[in-house]
């Protein structure tokens, strides 16, 4: 793509299609952002680039941006044929490592009982328990071996050095790339060129409130990282106009939280909302989803003191503006 930069996409299936991967050649070695989920497809596509690109060449970093299955699916698999440790910072190595172990009887019931209070029908939450399932079969056993990187930190990929730069709101640590000397930014899912990254509350900590943190580190990628980069983002082709494109994420979401206070003049319930905050069906298979980003407004307009919640005695809550 340019030097000694490769790009690869790998398949992920579903509305995505597939995702960036970024290679770097330095002094006969390569160094990895991301790697894809785990399945047959990828783990092909990884052979030919090992056979035909990297070849016999060492691999000298991993890094991944985040913790999710289309971008960490394969580090494991990877770690261990390359002998080579996972870079990730904290939380997102924590994400990793939670999907990898799958489901239990725990997190099914606290799964379970997060779709309920969203106000899911029983068919639909049995539906979505299934999908999570099947989400965690995308990661693969996890490294051995991780390292650990933190905002500020700088890395050596390709010969140059590279900025940490720390988002959140679509994961809960996501590292960005920024590399001054070339101007390029690897924006991961943080700054996406056509799409907006999903931003959910998830069982897992269901109080939490990733929208205002999602915003947030917009504003300050857009005060740290000059305009004139050009993006790497990992869904999507390269663009310019990062501090646009950052505007226009951020005016989109808070016309969404206008909307969403409209909307709860009279309770509501998370499902409620749904025809309010997406412009498309809410169909079974991206009902987690939609829950998710839903309830991640209406936890930003409760920390902003503009919306409260009560619980049902079927646990389902009730949402409404102060």
């Amino acid at each position: 793509m340019n030097d000694n930069l490769l790009w690869a996409r790998m398949p992920v299936g579903g509305g995505l299609v597939s995702v960036n991967i970024w290679l770097f050649s330095h002094d006969g070695a390569w160094d990895i952002i991301d790697t894809g989920i785990d399945s047959p497809e990828t783990v092909a596509a990884w052979e030919k680039i090992f056979s035909s690109t990297i070849q016999r060449h060492a691999v000298s970093r991993l890094v991944l941006t985040h913790g999710h299955p289309d971008h960490g699916g394969l580090a494991g698999w990877i770690s261990r044929r390359c002998d080579v440790p996972v870079l990730i910072t904290s939380e997102e190595e924590k994400e990793l490592v939670a999907l990898a172990k799958g489901m239990s009887p725990e997190r099914d019931a606290r799964q379970a009982a997060f779709f309920r209070a969203a106000g899911g029908s029983d068919a639909l939450i049995e539906a979505n328990m299934e999908l999570q399932r099947s989400y965690s079969g995308l990661v693969c056993t996890p490294p051995e071996k991780f390292g650990r990187i933190a905002a500020g930190d700088t890395l050596t990929l390709g010969g140059d050095d590279w900025r940490v730069v720390i988002g959140s709101g679509h994961s809960p640590e996501h590292a960005c790339l920024y590399n001054e000397k070339r101007k390029l930014f690897i924006a991961g899912d943080q700054v996406l060129p056509k799409i907006t990254p999903n931003v959910s509350v998830r069982a897992r900590n269901p109080e939490a409130d990733p929208m205002t943190n999602w915003l947030g580190s917009l504003a300050r990628i857009k005060s740290e990282i000059p305009d004139d980069v050009l993006v790497l983002p990992s869904h999507g082709d390269p663009y310019r106009g990062l501090h646009a494109r950052i505007d226009t994420l951020i005016e989109g979401h808070e016309q969404d939280l206008k909307n969403a206070l409209a909307e709860i003049r009279e309770p509501k319930r998370v499902v409620d909302l749904f025809t309010v905050l997406f412009n498309r069906e809410v169909t079974e298979s991206i009902y987690g989803l939609a829950a998710g980003e839903a309830l991640a407004n209406l936890h930003c307009l409760r920390t902003r003191g503009q919306a409260t919640r009560d619980i049902d005695a079927q646990g389902v809550a009730w949402w409404r503006a102060i």
